[in-house]
């Protein structure tokens, strides 16, 4: 339940991820990539960026999130869930 709520509900970003991913699919696609490889760029790039983020909120403690870093977790496979569900829409 606390994945709905953190991941998805209470995800202020979750939106900006949604549409990097989808404008990332779509261009991708029109360089005629295949998409199965437009899943694999996204899903990478999202990793990445999720990774930087860990990384300063790391360094500070969490503090975007409470202080929780289980909180911090929960929104970001909310972001990237997120990202991979636009990008399905997008490759059909």
């Amino acid at each position: 339940m606390k994945l709905l709520e953190y991941g998805f509900l209470q995800n202020r970003w979750l939106w900006f991820h949604m549409l990097a991913a989808g404008v990332i699919a779509k261009l991708l696609l029109a360089f005629k990539v295949a998409p199965n490889h437009v899943f694999g760029v996204v899903l990478a790039l999202a990793a990445l960026w999720e990774l930087v983020e860990w990384s300063k909120e790391y360094t500070e403690g969490f503090p975007s999130y409470g202080n929780d870093s289980s909180r911090f977790f929960l929104d970001a496979v909310g972001d990237v869930v997120g990202a991979l569900f636009i990008t399905f829409i997008v490759v059909l």
